[in-house]
Formats: C-alpha cells, structure tokens, sequence
C-alpha cells in the first residue's frame, strides 16, 4: 500500500527539484553577519528567486515532468537552517510586509514526505510501511538522534538477519538519497507562503540569530594566548549547500575595538569522493567589513566562512603599552637610586617618588574599565587588561617598599624582583601592540 497520495507525491517531487537545484531558481544570495556579543550573530539575508518551470527542470526535461505545476506550490523553500529554535526570526518581501513561514509540524510532515518519495523513487517500489516513522525520525529529531538512526540504516543493510535489508541496502548505495538525508539531519527546510507564487523575480529578506562556531575552542595552546592578542580570534559561520545559488555573497562586520584581520569561504565537497572543490575565497588586510563573493557553487559543495578577527591597534594598546613602559623607567631610576630614596635625610626624594609611581595606576586605571565595550573585545582583551592590571600593582608595590622601612638590602631585592615583572608585563603589551602581523589576501 502507498504511503503517499498522488498529490503528495507530486508535491515531494518539486519540492526536491527546487531543494536539489536551487541554482536555477535563486538568482542572488546576499547575506550580511553582525556579531552580537562572544557567543553569537545575527544573520540577514536577501534572496532574489524566480521559480521557472523550464529553468528548474532544464534539460533533466521528460514527459513525466510535463504536468508539473510550481504555481500550485503553496510554500517556497527559502533554505537550509540547522535544527534550533529561531531566536529573533524575521521574512518580509521586497515591500517589508512580513511573511508567514509554516509550523514546525507541518514542515516535518512535507520534509519527511519528500525523503520518502525520494527512496520510493530509488527503491522503484513502495517503501514497507513499517519504515515510514524511520524515515521522518530522521527529519523530526534533533541531529544527534538523527544522525544515530541514519547510522542505524547502515547496520541494517550489513545485517542478514534484518528482513528489511534488501531495502536498506539499495537505500543506503544510493548518493543522491544518502545526501538528500544527510541534508535532513541537522537542518530542516525553511518553508516560507508567498503570495502570489514566485513565478516572476521577488526579493525575501529573513534574520535570524543563531550561535557561532569557535575555532579555537580546541587549541588550548591558542585559546591562552587570544586573550593578550598575541594571536587572531577565529569563529566560523555555517554556510548551507542550498545557501550557495547562482551568486552568493556574504558580507561581516567587524565588532566594536576589533578589526577582521582576514576572512575566508572555505569549500568542501558534501560526498567525500565527489568533485574538485573550488578554490578558496580569501579576502585580507585589517578591514572593518569583509565582502566574501561565490558564483556558479552547486549543491554538490559545501561551505563555511571563517573570520580572523584582531585588536584594533588604537590609543587603548598603545597608550596601555607606554604607561607601562614608564613604570619600568621609574623602576629602574628608583633602583639606581634606592639608598637615596630610602635615606632619612632624603625623605623628600622619598616622598617625590612614592607619588609618581602613585600616578601610574591612576592612568593605568582608564585602560581596565571601558563602559560600553562589545562582550566579544572584552573577551579577547581579557588578558591585556590582567597585564595592565600586573603594571599597576608593580607600582604599589614600589611605593610599599619606600613605606615599609625595610633594610636597604631587603628593599633592593624585592624592587629589583618588581623591576623584573615590570619589564615582563611590558614586553607582553608591546607583542599585544605588534602581534599578530596583519594577513594579506
């Protein structure tokens, strides 16, 4: 017995046509990235579509084909989103009238419809009825679910004593199914209503919040030293296969007190034994915002785009740096002249200096606290400011030296220990000012 009616059958069909080839009918994709705070960003995106019956079918053409009509299509699919909940959704038309997307349980319904049109289709048979709630596990379960019961299929196939191996098996050879599923499993088909049918050419623009991913989260070594700027931050966003239409562009914005150092579209192909991958998209060179262009991608790749980001090198780094630097040089006056500063009959000079040593954490105090600073440049300051921090208390403890009337001995130890940590704290803000080199394209 069918599982699916004639109409939902035909309605699986162009929905996979439009998902498997959304080059021919998405003319333009253009989306821009603005990183909200150190955890994640805020996407928004223009899609320029134009469903042409003879464009999507394109020399695939056959007579079963002829009867199908994308005007009766009551949803468009506008894309791939990984399996979350949408926090600050937003879809208007070029008119920025909002749009209606459908439910949760709807979507799944028409999803898990198509996966299993698509292996009746490979099958050349109707599929068992008893694996009907597989296929739509797969589309209505969160991805680690989901991912576990595609890896079941497998095991079924390789399994003698499973009486649906015969079906698993053909299921699980087939690319176009595999990939189709695979597709399913950590994204789900963003269906938008448009009324009228995009038969001419419309423009949609959705946002969307959504977590990125960050980079360095695996490189201990790397993860210690981004927070002195001895080295980039880098985070990635998700780039879908069906996000990559005849044009593709993606556009990020640095965040406040930082500069994106490089940015790069990095390709991979979405069957590990399928076609040469594109060439990397590389842009460089210490930009605010970072323009990353794609053209003529198929569906057969996929894609993320990794940003670099730095420090600006602005007055915060270099002033930072130079107060520190003069904690050092009064250190080191201090040191040459300790016995005088510590002596009795000189208790002025004493005096003299315990003040300006007092001044320094006065203006090294303007450099730990910035009100109003984006979440993700507090993070990758995090530990410049334990260095300025590290400079201040140098000073204060070089005047509890000329207060406590220690031995001239004694005091000399402890100031040239002080000494010591304060030329270590400013060499690290001078790396912090001068690391790392800017990248070049």
């Amino acid at each position: 017995m069918a599982i699916l009616t004639p109409g939902e059958e035909t309605v699986s069909l162009m929905l996979y046509l439009l998902l498997l080839r959304p080059e021919r009918w998405t003319h333009r994709r253009v989306e821009s990235v603005e990183i909200l705070d150190d955890r994640s960003i805020h996407r928004r995106v223009s899609l320029d579509i134009a469903i042409d019956r003879d464009r999507v079918l394109g020399p695939e053409f056959t007579e079963d084909d002829a009867s199908l009509d994308f005007s009766t299509l009551e949803f468009t699919p506008l894309t791939l989103l990984r399996k979350e909940i949408l926090q600050n959704f937003d879809l208007r038309d070029r008119e920025d009238r909002p749009l209606p997307i459908l439910t949760k349980k709807q979507t799944d319904e028409i999803s898990g419809n198509t996966l299993i049109f698509v292996a009746e289709s490979v099958l050349d048979a109707d599929l068992p009825e008893d694996l009907e709630h597989k296929l739509r596990f797969v589309v209505e379960q969160e991805s680690d679910l989901a991912r576990s019961e595609l890896e079941s299929w497998q095991w079924a196939a390789d399994d003698p004593d499973d009486r649906h191996r015969n079906v698993w098996r053909t299921l699980t050879s087939d690319d176009a199914f595999l990939d189709f599923a695979n597709s399913l499993v950590d994204s789900f088909v963003l269906l938008a209503v448009t009324d009228p049918f995009p038969a001419s050419r419309q423009v949609l623009k959705l946002g969307y919040e959504e977590r990125f991913a960050d980079e360095d989260s695996f490189d201990s070594l790397r993860a210690l030293v981004i927070p002195f700027g001895w080295s980039r931050k880098d985070l990635s966003v998700h780039v879908s296969p069906i996000s990559l239409a005849t044009s593709y562009h993606l556009e990020v914005a640095a965040p406040t007190d930082l500069e994106i150092d490089a940015a790069q579209l990095r390709f991979e192909p979405v069957n590990p034994d399928g076609d040469q991958v594109p060439e990397n998209v590389t842009v460089g060179g210490c930009l605010q915002r970072a323009h990353l262009y794609a053209g003529q991608v198929g569906t057969e790749f996929q894609a993320k785009a990794v940003i670099y980001l730095r420090r600006q090198r602005d007055a915060f780094l270099r002033s930072a740096f130079l107060t520190a630097l003069l904690v050092c040089v009064l250190l080191a006056i201090g040191l040459s002249r300790l016995d005088d500063l510590l002596g009795t009959a000189n208790s002025g000079q004493g005096q003299t200096g315990a003040a300006l040593l007092l001044i320094t954490p006065t203006l090294l105090a303007a450099y730990i606290v910035r009100p109003g600073e984006h979440r993700l440049a507090t993070k990758i300051l995090g530990g410049v400011r334990m260095l300025v921090v590290g400079a201040a208390l140098c000073a204060i403890v070089a005047v509890g030296v000329l207060a406590a009337g220690y031995s001239s001995c004694t005091s000399r130890v402890i100031w040239s220990i002080d000494l010591g940590l304060a030329c270590a704290i400013t060499l690290g803000l001078l790396a912090s000012l001068v690391l790392p080199r800017p990248t070049q394209a």
